[in-house]
């Protein structure tokens, strides 16, 4: 007579209604999940630009945050025009690209003025895959709209300070995801575009006369000007994209003629550049055009 094993077919009975049990609950976990993705697919709270005091994509999607040097672009307009720095009161058409993007990309940016306080006003384009969120302290940030983060490019209006704030900062956060409905696998990238204040330029050119030569041999900006202003200096270059390329502090700045030899980047491209000129919160802004 055969023996009938009762032990093991009931085993496999309740493992087989513990594993439907458990993959019932799995589903559940894994729509709830999917569910609280799909709100962050919709545009990433405020605050997460690493613009300072700030987090920065980061907290929600792993991995670590890297340079968005060549990835981000901001591209500010006037009309047809290309402008690296703003008129107060005026409004501009503001751009952001990512470059090599995957099919499913978000972005968050916030424009701050050098105290890190909210600097001129946002308005949303229509149908152009952005939104607005509100932050600390008068803080508004644009991000993408659920619709958007299809997208690689995404568009909004700047309405400059009404006065002369100086320099404007932009700060960005991309993110090109892996396209998989997680918050793993994807990569962040910050970068920073700066943008001076053309009042403060004709205001401060009595002030600062500014001179700018390029040695191709050390690759380095020459940098002569006289000032009335003493104090630490910073200088900042910046294509005709808009996008800051260079931003070093150059050290203590006298009152009377100064003249600093700065080395730029190896990888920098030859072509013509913005340097503007900080001197202790008063600068000036000069076209340079550097060949390689």
């Amino acid at each position: 007579m055969k023996k009938i094993h009762l032990l093991p077919i009931a085993f496999i009975g309740v493992t087989a209604l513990l594993a439907f049990s458990n993959s019932s609950d799995y589903s559940v976990e894994l729509s709830a999940y999917k569910q609280s993705h799909v709100l962050d697919n919709n545009g990433a709270s405020a605050g997460k630009t690493g613009a300072p005091g700030e987090n920065n994509c980061t907290q929600c999607h792993t991995g670590t945050a890297q340079s968005g040097a060549g990835v981000n672009t901001v591209v500010m307009t006037e009309g047809a025009n290309v402008v690296t720095s703003y008129t107060p009161g005026t409004v501009y058409n503001v751009a952001i690209s990512l470059a090599n993007p995957s099919t499913i990309n978000g972005f968050q940016i916030v424009a701050l003025n050098g105290s890190n306080a909210q600097a001129g006003t946002i308005s949303i384009i229509p149908a152009s895959g952005t939104q607005l969120k509100n932050g600390a302290s008068g803080k508004k940030y644009v991000t993408h709209t659920l619709a958007g983060n299809v997208q690689s490019t995404w568009a909004f209006q700047w309405t400059a300070p009404a006065t002369n704030v100086g320099n404007v900062t932009f700060y960005l956060a991309t993110n090109k995801t892996n396209a998989q409905d997680n918050n793993s696998g994807d990569v962040i990238y910050l970068s920073q575009h700066i943008f001076g204040s053309v009042a403060g330029i004709e205001e401060n050119q009595q002030d600062i006369s500014l001179e700018l030569g390029f040695n191709s041999a050390d690759n380095t900006l020459i940098v002569n000007y006289n000032t009335l202003t003493a104090g630490e200096s910073m200088l900042n270059l910046v294509d005709l994209n808009g996008k800051s390329v260079f931003n070093e502090s150059i050290g203590s700045t006298e009152i009377g003629e100064n003249k600093k030899e700065v080395r730029l980047p190896s990888d920098l491209q030859s072509g013509v550049y913005i340097a503007h000129l900080n001197i202790n919160n008063n600068f000036t802004s000069k076209k340079i055009y550097i060949q390689k």
